[in-house]
C-alpha cells in the first residue's frame, strides 16, 4: 500500500468532492487528536458545513459510531488501539450516506493492508498522511488556473455555470479550481 503525502487543504477539497458519495478515507498523523481538530475546521471551511470530530475510545465502536453518524460528514480519531480496529469485521456498517475520514497515528497505517485487507481495498488509495499545504503566489495561481482552464476548455463562468447544473466533471482538479476562483460553496453542488 502506498502512502500518498497530500497537503491539508488539497484533502478537504477531494472529501469535499466525494462528500454525497459516502467515501472514507484514511490520514495517518504523529499526534490524531490535533490533526483531526485541523482537518475538521479545514473540511467545514470547504465545504461550508457542519464536520464532527468522533473519538474512537474502544476500537469495537467504530462500527456502532458510523451508523449513527451515517448522515453527517465526520472525522473519526482512532490513538489507542488503532491496529485494532476491526475494519474488515464491520465494513458493512461503515457504509455511509456521507464521507467519514479516520486519522490515526502514522505507525498504525503500516500494516493496515494485512490486517484488513478488504477494507483497503473498499477504499481504494484513499490512504493519506498529512503534509504542509503550499499556498501559491499570484504568479503561480495564475498559471494553474490557466492550466487548469485549458485543460478541461472552459472559463471560470463556464465552471460555475457547469457546477450549478450538475454537470461539472466528478476531478479534484475542479474542486481545486472552484476554490482557486473563490468559490469553494459551489463544491457540494459540483459531487451531485
Amino acid at each position: 500500500m502506498k502512502l500518498k503525502s497530500v497537503g491539508r487543504f488539497e484533502l478537504a477539497a477531494v472529501i469535499a468532492l466525494s462528500n454525497d458519495t459516502g467515501a472514507w478515507m484514511v490520514v495517518g498523523a504523529d499526534d490524531p487528536r490535533v490533526e483531526g481538530e485541523d482537518l475538521a475546521r479545514e473540511i467545514a471551511a470547504v465545504t461550508m458545513t457542519s464536520v464532527e470530530v468522533v473519538m474512537i475510545d474502544e476500537p469495537t465502536q467504530l462500527g456502532a459510531l458510523s451508523s449513527a453518524t451515517r448522515d453527517r460528514t465526520i472525522v473519526f480519531v482512532a490513538v489507542e488501539g488503532a491496529e485494532r480496529l476491526p475494519l474488515d469485521e464491520q465494513r458493512s456498517v461503515l457504509k455511509r450516506d456521507r464521507s467519514a475520514t479516520l486519522v490515526m497515528p502514522i505507525k498504525a497505517l503500516a500494516g493496515l493492508a494485512t490486517r484488513s485487507p478488504h477494507f483497503t481495498s473498499w477504499i481504494g488509495s484513499e490512504v493519506h498522511v498529512v503534509a504542509e499545504d503550499r499556498f501559491l503566489d499570484q504568479e503561480s495561481r495564475n498559471s494553474r488556473l490557466a492550466a487548469l482552464r485549458t485543460k478541461y476548455g472552459m472559463s471560470d463562468h463556464e465552471l460555475i455555470a457547469s457546477t450549478t447544473a450538475g454537470r461539472a466533471p466528478e476531478d479534484p482538479e475542479i474542486a481545486e479550481w472552484l476554490v482557486l476562483i473563490e468559490r469553494g460553496d459551489l463544491l457540494q453542488k459540483s459531487a451531485r
